[in-house]
């Protein structure tokens, strides 16, 4: 028997782990193998306690949704199979909204497409954070060609990253 097949994690920030631990408990003479347990997603981690359960004893199964793994609602299932003969599957449900830290708007991507020599290439995005308290520190750039980046603050929640791409003709090209 299982205290719970289902828990909402509720709304948390999606750069933290959250854990829940659904308990089984053997009411049976018998002891209780779990023979498998499946996740349906590559979000969760899960922690068995045991995979015999004697009779009367219970054991453990933690479900730990990892930091960043996330964003916004959703619905996972971890599937339980024992030797029970009356319910031999469990489906357990795990559910929540995670919100990310920030948003990045339009979308987190630049696709410069074909760069021309000395024409500057410029894209704005807006970072919007869903907790005051996070705080951005200047980009980090890799590109082949010299980059320039400005990060302004707007409000307490709204920030303004500007990248332009300067595409010179190196030495060498």
């Amino acid at each position: 028997m299982i205290s719970s097949v289902r828990h909402d994690f509720g709304e948390f920030q999606s750069g933290f782990e959250q854990q829940f631990t659904f308990t089984f408990e053997n009411a049976g003479d018998e002891p209780l193998k779990i023979l498998k347990v499946r996740k349906n997603c590559g979000c969760a981690v899960l922690d068995l306690s045991s995979d015999v359960i004697l009779p009367g004893k219970k054991g453990e199964l933690t479900v730990s949704i990892l930091p960043n793994s996330l964003e916004g609602p959703f619905t996972k299932f971890v599937f339980v199979e024992t030797n029970d003969n009356k319910n031999p599957f469990r489906r357990l449900s795990i559910s929540g909204n995670a919100v990310p830290l920030f948003t990045v708007l339009p979308r987190k991507y630049i696709y410069a497409e074909r760069l021309k020599l000395n024409e500057i290439r410029e894209h704005t995005f807006t970072l919007e954070k869903s907790d005051k308290e996070v705080r951005f520190a200047e980009p980090v750039v890799s590109c082949n060609y010299l980059v320039e980046t400005n990060l302004s603050v707007i409000d307490d929640t709204t920030s303004r990253l500007t990248v332009k791409i300067l595409p010179v003709k190196a030495i060498g090209d």
